[in-house]
């Protein structure tokens, strides 16, 4: 595999050569970056795969030496340079001894770079007595032991490692066999190494165990490894023998057993309550940039916990993207600093897309230059913990909110072990009625806030709610700022856990009002006594009231009002019985008809009585009253009916008085209520209440007849504005009969001599041209015409006559066909010889109708544009309709809009008009398949919205004094929806224009 020279200058050539391998390694990706041929000769085959990874060069490594290269290549400082002795076994199975060493280089990228050497020759040459070179030493002296046995199994060589582990000396062994040397391992070694001489390949790490020379009462275990010694002219040697006592590490692996099934059972455990408590762990490596997750992480983020940790990249698009800036900082400092964080963020599950919230803890662990290489922490998921803060932060608005917005006295006492009590502080509401802000009030006793005396009563009072234990409710009588204020207080006790009790939450309802009623109430009934001898007063009172109106409804309201005025009442009330009919909702509670009260007089702060209550909530009322019978409720809290109780309870009604009054559209009752202590009803007041229902039954019959006569006007009214339309209706279609009479003649009278003009404008062409190609015919025959001839020429310009004549004769063709066409549309307009009911094309009529008004288009001064007309037309069917009436619709609507424009016109600057110019719209369209919508717009001055219900009454005009009839529009609904079955409807606004809306059936009116 071939790489770029990661050096200053190119040395391919030598490196090329050299016997050494040389190599170039990425300092965090672990990847070649370089290395020369004689690399891959020593190996024996490649050191990489595809992705430039070593794991050629790591496989053939002897295991026990890799963790050894590991350590030393994670420990290298800048500048430091390395060398380590190790064997490999090559691909073919045989062994080399190398020597490695390599130092780390910083740059772009950090790297290490080394020479490896192959010492196999000096490593398998027989030793001296004594070392000739310090790799010899080396290989005598290494914790490894080395032997090279030829074919009959004796020692050609043995290091001192392994001379000591069998207990006998190096001298010993040499030129000895092992049944001489180890009888006892010669079962082992003999047919391990026949099987590597006839294979010729390697057998790894087989393991042995013995007795342990130096202990004869203990076993070791050896790990042995065997391979076929050559050297490099492929001579071969016998079979080496590799041999590492792993006695100590099969006891440290035995206790790793014992203490990996308790780490087991401890990480089952850590797991468990990982779940319980939604904490997860993890680690990152800087250097692989792997992640590995706990159980918990995996449910914590959604992830399969069968697959693998996501990667780094994989774990962030999970996070909310709000949040990846931060997180993102956050590590990164870390990395750059070594520093712990803690943080917390949003993250989306991966198999359900729930968001969770969760806080992150994360260290690091740094080597020794201080360079981050891992980072490690926990994930507790507080999801749960923040909604239920959010919960919690909601109610605390929601406590706080009726706390300071409740027009209620809330305040909170402390109360101290020895009996005081100190304020914690009171709401808005408090503030504002006190007149004292809650701040100045904060751990002050009563005293100390209102005074010695009123402090001292106030203190009494909770001293009583401590005294009861439960909560207590008293009326009292404050003075602010020397104004009286009524209070209902309410005091709630609160306890701690063990019970004490240990705050007050007070309530305080303004009852001022109330206090005020009451009083009221009691002087109302004492004039009442007192005034018995003024009944004849209300007695003409109330036939004063009826002779000065006959309407109904004032005398009833005169009267309720005088004797809720006259009466210790809250409510005097007047009610119809109706009876029982079909618009009446579908309910049992209705099937004895319904009580509607028509009128009231009240306490202000009361609920009204006004509406409709099912007689069914106390049929024996509804009995008695239609005999004639008074019917009395002297407790209401005796009521069983429910609907009649609530009725009661909700307007705080104590006892009611209830009168009827038959006349002859029916039963009709005068009630009274009262609302404070509950007592009977007076003869006084009853004899008051007869005579006011006596005068009530005068005025019902009284208003019926004036009812009766007022219908019979309204009739006679209805009949007179009838005969106006028609009038209206003959006037303007006399109008439009003249105006169709004289367009039709007018049409008639230019159709005739534009008739000839048309006739004659071919013939005319042709006499032209024969001229013309006569006078060419002279201009070439005659090249040299007289001068008199060019001075007739010149003077007549006839060469701009040849040009100019043919010119002439369109225009005339053009001019003809447009006065054509202008005549049938007049023809259209007027529809003489059309009357009645006919299936017809109304955009035709629509264009007809703007020909004619097309004059009326053109505006009043000469600097300013023309009216448009700006049509949208959609696909009409033909609609069957009287065409003359709808012609005469609308040719009174456009007008209307072009007077408008025009209107708006007189009063706006020039620059304003020509920014926004006149316009007329007319949009039309197919609504479904009964029914189209004509629309015509303009951008005039518009109607103001307080006048446009009345632009359909007749002789009603919203344009100046002499400009207007008011008939047009009145006389356009008439034919819309009276004669069409139509209909038509207007919407305007003030200086920005107004719309009319057309809808017509398609096939008629039926």
């Amino acid at each position: 595999m071939t790489f770029s020279s990661p050096f200053s200058f190119d040395y391919s050539r030598l490196l090329a050569e050299l016997q050494e391998g040389v190599w170039s390694m990425s300092y965090k990706a672990r990847r070649f970056l370089y290395f020369n041929p004689a690399l891959e000769e020593i190996f024996g085959g490649a050191v990489c795969d595809e992705n430039q990874s070593p794991t050629g060069w790591w496989d053939a490594i002897y295991p026990p030496e890799r963790d050894r290269l590991t350590q030393a290549l994670n420990t290298l400082k800048l500048g430091e340079v390395k060398e380590l002795h190790y064997p490999i076994i090559r691909p073919d199975g045989s062994m080399r001894f190398l020597r490695n060493k390599f130092w780390r280089v910083r740059g772009t990228p950090a790297r290490f770079e080394g020479v490896i050497t192959d010492l196999t020759t000096q490593t398998l040459n027989p030793p001296s007595a004594t070392p000739n070179s310090p790799l010899e030493a080396f290989f005598l002296t290494v914790p490894t032991g080395i032997a090279l046995l030829d074919f009959d199994l004796r020692f050609r060589f043995i290091n001192q490692y392994l001379a000591q582990l069998n207990g006998k000396t190096v001298a010993e062994h040499l030129n000895h066999s092992i049944a001489e040397v180890l009888p006892e391992q010669v079962a082992f070694f003999a047919p391990l190494c026949e099987q590597v001489r006839s294979t010729g390949e390697a057998i790894l790490e087989q393991e042995v165990t013995t007795v342990d020379p130096q202990h004869p009462t203990q076993e070791s275990t050896w790990s042995v490894s065997l391979f076929l010694a050559q050297v490099a002219n492929g001579e071969v040697l016998g079979v080496g023998v590799l041999v590492n006592d792993i006695s100590q590490q099969k006891a440290a692996f035995r206790e790793r057993q014992a203490a990996t099934q308790a780490l087991l059972v401890s990480e089952q455990q850590l797991q468990k309550a990982q779940r319980i408590a939604h904490i997860g762990n993890w680690e990152f490596d800087v250097l692989t940039q792997q992640v590995s997750w706990s159980e918990e992480m995996f449910r914590i983020y959604g992830w399969d916990t069968e697959g693998e940790a996501p990667s780094l990249e994989q774990f962030t698009e999970y996070i909310h993207p709000d949040d990846q800036p931060l997180h993102h900082d956050i590590v990164s400092h870390t990395l750059a600093t070594g520093h712990p964080f803690r943080l917390d963020y949003r993250i989306y599950q991966a198999n359900s897309g729930e968001l969770r919230h969760v806080d992150v803890r994360g260290e690091a662990v740094s080597n020794e230059q201080g360079e981050v290489i891992q980072l490690f922490g926990t994930v507790l998921d507080i999801t749960e913990r923040r909604q239920a803060e959010l919960a919690l932060r909601q109610r605390e608005e929601f406590l706080r909110s009726i706390y300071e917005g409740i027009s209620q006295v809330i305040f909170i006492l402390d109360v101290d072990p020895e009996g005081d009590f100190y304020y914690v502080g009171w709401n808005t509401f408090a503030d504002q009625l006190m007149k004292i802000p809650s701040s100045s009030i904060v751990g002050k006793t009563p005293r100390e806030v209102f005074g010695e005396e009123l402090g001292a009563s106030l203190s009494a009072n909770y001293a009583r709610c401590v005294a009861a234990g439960q909560p207590i409710s008293y009326e009292e009588c404050l003075f602010v700022e020397s104004e009286m204020i009524w209070f209902l207080t309410t005091l709630n006790p609160l306890r701690n856990e063990q019970g004490e009790l240990y705050r007050i939450v007070g309530t305080a309802q303004t009852i001022n009002d109330r206090k005020l009623t009451e009083m009221a109430l009691k002087e109302s009934q004492a004039q009442l006594q007192a005034s018995a001898k003024t009944r004849d007063a209300l007695q003409k009172l109330l036939a004063s009231q009826i002779r000065q109106s006959l309407d109904l409804q004032t005398v009833l309201e005169a009267t309720v009002t005088e004797i809720y005025n006259l009466l210790p009442v809250s409510a005097c009330t007047f009610a119809w019985y109706r009876p029982p009919d079909e618009k009446m909702p579908d309910d049992s509670i209705f099937a004895l008809g319904y009580w509607e009260v028509i009128t009231e007089a009240k306490l202000p702060e009361s609920l009204s009585y006004l509406g409709q209550f099912p007689s069914a909530a106390d049929p024996m009322m509804l009995e008695q009253l239609q005999e004639g019978q008074s019917f009395q409720i002297e407790d209401t809290q005796g009521v069983t009916a429910p609907i009649m109780r609530a009725f009661f309870l909700e307007r705080g009604v104590t006892s009611a008085l209830f009168l009827p009054i038959p006349t002859n559209n029916g039963l009709g009752v005068l009630n009274c209520m009262r609302s404070a202590e509950i007592e009977p009803w007076d003869e006084v007041a009853l004899e008051l209440l007869q005579m006011a229902t006596d005068q009530i039954a005068i005025a019902i019959n009284q208003s019926e007849l004036y009812q009766k006569a007022q219908s019979k006007t309204r009739e006679l009214e209805q009949t007179l504005e009838e005969l106006q339309k028609a009038q209206i209706n003959l006037v303007q279609a006399e109008k439009m009969s003249s105006l169709g009479q004289l367009v039709a003649g007018i049409a008639h009278e230019i159709n005739n001599p534009i008739n000839f003009i048309y006739g004659n404008l071919e013939p005319a062409r042709n006499y032209a041209e024969s001229l013309l190609s006569l006078i060419r015919l002279y201009q070439e025959t005659y090249l040299e015409p007289t001068p008199e001839i060019v001075e007739a020429v010149e003077e007549m310009d006839l060469e701009f006559i040849k040009e100019d004549i043919t010119k002439l004769l369109d225009s005339m063709w053009l001019g003809s066909i447009r006065i054509r066409d202008i005549v049938q549309s007049l023809r259209t307009f007027a529809r003489l010889d059309e009357s009645g009911f006919k299936s017809v094309d109304i955009q035709e009529n629509l264009d007809s109708t703007l020909m004619v008004l097309r004059n009326e288009l053109k505006t009043e001064r000469h600097e300013m544009p023309n009216i448009m007309v700006a049509r949208n037309y959609g696909d009409l069917p033909s609609v069957y309709c009287d065409i003359g009436q709808l012609n005469q619709v609308f040719f009174n609507l456009i007008t209307n809009g072009i007077d408008a424009i025009k209107q708006r016109d007189r009063q706006w600057d020039i620059e304003d008009i020509l920014a926004n110019p006149g316009c007329i719209a007319i949009e039309t369209e197919l609504l479904n398949q009964k029914w189209i919508k004509i629309t015509i717009a303009d951008n005039g001055i518009g109607i103001h919205s307080d006048k446009i219900s009345q632009v359909f009454d007749p002789f009603y005009t919203t344009k100046g004094v002499g400009e207007g009839t008011g008939l047009g529009l009145s006389v356009s609904y008439q034919i819309i929806v009276n004669n069409h079955q139509g209909r038509l409807s207007c919407e305007s606004e003030l200086g920005k224009g107004t719309k009319f809306m057309i809808e017509l059936p398609v096939q008629g009116k039926q």
